[in-house]
């Protein structure tokens, strides 16, 4: 599981590079269960690769913008 949550939040990095601010509905947007995304950012957020500024409005750490 650990590595595909990876694998997801590089993808995410290549997406979100330039405009690190994001809001949690656009990973929603997919095939994804609602729950297991819900669940992947507070791994990222746990981890430091994340922060929230607000419901549903994250950003990436300021190493990975």
């Amino acid at each position: 599981m650990w590595h595909l949550i990876h694998l997801e939040f590089v993808e995410l990095i290549e997406i979100k590079r330039d405009e690190p601010v994001f809001e949690s509905g656009l990973l929603m947007a997919g095939n994804a269960a609602p729950s297991d995304i819900r669940r992947q950012l507070s791994h990222w957020k746990g981890a430091g690769n994340i922060y929230q500024h607000r419901r549903n409005l994250n950003c990436l750490a300021p190493p990975l913008r």
